[in-house]
């Protein structure tokens, strides 16, 4: 949807419920993981830029009217019944977030996939610690904090892994140049340290598994 309708949209909106005639004022955000936000502190509603352009008026207006809907419930209500219930006042949808299957919105760089459920996460930013797979499915079906469900992240410009046929051609004289084989050499390498970080990480998970079990 282009900004300069939505942005309309917004206000035509929080007039008809008078929170523009209260004080109440729309901005612009640059967040990526989130649609809307509602700050009762400085009466301020607003939109994502980002997600606002890559998605459909329908909705950007059901997330202005659940934004609108916080508005009306106070500060003290988060998600709860009396929030639910200012939805059915705004017409919004009450949901506690956006339905991922239906707003188009960014991937992170950092990816990573569930070897259980085979879930892709996504992060903007390198991830710190050790994470595992979290989804309610995967959940229920392997429990917590399984081998398998060990996050390994990737950043999505990252080079494929080498394989011995890879390897082997950095040492043809005339498929790559000294440069090239040196990088090559240089990625072989950290390949390797990782796949021994991340086979010492799942042994130790194992033995936490092990103990965990015994109890």
């Amino acid at each position: 949807m282009e900004l300069t309708a939505a942005e309309q949209l917004a206000w035509n909106l929080m007039q008809e419920f008078r929170l523009s005639q209260n004080g109440w004022m729309f901005w612009w955000d640059k967040a990526k993981r989130r649609f809307g936000s509602c700050c009762t502190a400085t009466r301020r509603i607003t939109l994502s830029r980002e997600l606002t352009l890559r998605n459909e008026q329908s909705q950007v207006e059901d997330t202005i009217r659940h934004e609108i809907a916080h508005a009306l419930a106070g500060s003290r209500h988060g998600h709860d019944d009396e929030w639910k219930r200012q939805c059915a006042v705004t017409g919004a949808n009450p949901k506690r977030c956006y339905d991922s299957a239906t707003v188009d919105a960014p991937k992170g760089d950092w990816q990573a996939t569930c070897g259980g459920c085979g879930t892709v996460h996504s992060k903007f930013r390198r991830p710190r610690g050790v994470k595992w797979c979290a989804v309610k499915k995967c959940v229920k079906k392997f429990g917590r904090l399984k081998s398998i469900q060990l996050l390994v992240w990737k950043h999505k410009d990252a080079l494929p892994p080498v394989v011995e046929s890879q390897s082997v051609a950095y040492w043809s004289a005339d498929a790559q140049s000294t440069e090239a084989k040196r990088a090559g050499v240089e990625h072989f390498k950290a390949q390797l340290r990782r796949e021994a970080e991340m086979e010492e990480m799942r042994t130790k998970i194992a033995d936490l598994e092990s103990k965990l079990g015994g109890k």
